[in-house]
């Protein structure tokens, strides 16, 4: 059964909107959560901050299957996507790697290009999936250590709570 890692990011109640997606995400087959981290959102100063995380997944669901899935995810959280990439959101669950696989589909590119350039996405994944496939082949560790230092402050404390919830 594949591996699919799911990058996760809430700045609306985002505690228990992560909460939430995480729980309905073990119905997706959810076997691993890296660190939680608190960080400032992109390009919008004054906004809420964000927490972000990466999940890993066990699924059979074709890629394009399991990001339907993850959109009724979304709505279900009270998400509306608008022309506003940035805007502040309940939950944003993005796939972002999917076993070995590289396409790009239906709206869907994998790996995700982000990896390489967003800190908050490839340190979470290196966490829990050191040997995953990057967009330019790199070895993960080599593009974690090429990012740009951005505030990440590391929730331990959520982090464990939340996987000892999730993983009774």
């Amino acid at each position: 059964m594949p591996a699919a890692f799911v990058g996760i990011g809430s700045n609306l109640r985002p505690e228990e909107n992560l909460g939430k997606a995480l729980r309905l995400l073990s119905g997706e087959g959810l076997f691993a959560l890296s660190t939680i981290y608190r960080t400032e959102p992109l390009e919008r100063p004054g906004q809420p901050l964000f927490l972000n995380c990466v999940a890993g997944l066990k699924t059979e669901r074709p890629p394009v299957e399991l990001k339907a899935a993850l959109r009724d995810i979304e709505a279900s959280l009270g998400r509306v996507r608008t022309d506003d990439r940035h805007a502040p959101r309940p939950i944003d669950l993005d796939l972002i790697s999917y076993g070995d696989a590289r396409l790009e589909e239906d709206g869907l590119v994998l790996p995700d290009p982000e990896i390489e350039t967003r800190p908050f996405i490839a340190i979470p994944l290196f966490e829990i999936a050191p040997d995953a496939l990057t967009p330019s082949g790199a070895p993960l560790e080599e593009v974690v250590r090429s990012l740009p230092a951005i505030y990440m402050e590391p929730l331990t404390e959520l982090s464990k709570r939340i996987r000892k919830e999730i993983f009774k």
